[in-house]
């Protein structure tokens, strides 16, 4: 990108916040909820008409993603076979005509079926992701085992401390989705007691000796390029300025990567 690009660019962002600043957030707001309608009633009508009046109503939505699943994966298919490839026109044809037989006749019923197990993947990776955020930070930024369990300890107790807050003060009522909580705090248990083994059976010891090797790696490559600036500067093939920003700089990995040792 050229100067005359980035002039163009630079004016161009400030011409929009100009006229942000002009037009009130009132009538952004009604613009943009205008739009969002009228962009919803095309949809539906685009995809009403191809999955049939009938279909407009209840499930509507869901449909219309099954509808694009379907259709990227069956497209996903066809183009890997020379028969389909090579026109395209076809593959495009064949792909969205299979996609809205496979979607147009099915009842309320089935669609609630085929939902569930979206329902359980999207909860599943939002309970399990945060307890496996926090196993990999455990075990490839504490050292020690007494270190891991204490980590754990501290988890476990933050833990209970919210879901216990959170249920005297309603927002979370008493019912069957509470085995879920149980089973979180039987992972903190389970990696509270097999902290050893856990560490060993996933390698996890072998990748925090990995990431430290990086880091003193990457120190010692700092330190040999701070050596060779000093030479450099007092040989004058670098300037002051250029030696003061580049001597910051590496004074900082190596500040850096010691505190990661």
């Amino acid at each position: 990108m050229n100067k005359k690009e980035t002039l163009i660019i630079i004016f161009a962002a400030l011409f929009f916040v100009g006229l942000i600043g002009v037009v009130s957030a009132a009538s952004i707001s009604q613009d943009l909820t205008s739009i969002l309608k009228e962009l919803e009633e095309v949809s539906k009508i685009f995809f009403g008409a191809i999955l049939g009046e009938s279909n407009t109503g209840a499930m509507f939505f869901e449909r219309c993603l099954l509808l694009l699943i379907i259709y990227g994966i069956i497209y996903s298919v066809l183009k890997n076979m020379d028969f389909f490839s090579s026109s395209p026109f076809i593959l495009p044809a064949i792909s969205g005509a299979v996609a809205v037989l496979g979607i147009r006749f099915l009842s309320t019923e089935i669609i609630n079926s085929i939902l569930l197990p979206y329902g359980a993947l999207g909860g599943s990776i939002a309970i399990f992701l945060p307890f496996l955020i926090y196993f990999f930070f455990v075990h490839t930024s504490v050292r020690g085992t007494f270190g891991r369990r204490a980590a754990w300890i501290l988890f476990a107790i933050v833990f209970a401390a919210i879901w216990v807050s959170r249920r005297s003060g309603g927002l979370i009522s008493g019912n069957s989705f509470d085995y879920m909580y149980v089973v979180g705090f039987i992972l903190v248990i389970i990696s509270l007691i097999f902290d050893e083994s856990i560490h060993k059976y996933f390698g996890l010891s072998k990748m925090s000796k990995a990431i430290s090797n990086f880091h003193q790696q990457q120190t010692r490559a700092a330190l040999r390029d701070l050596r060779q600036l000093e030479i450099d500067y007092r040989h004058g093939t670098v300037n002051a300025a250029d030696y003061e920003y580049e001597r910051k700089r590496l004074e900082r990995l190596i500040k850096k990567g010691a505190g990661q040792l």
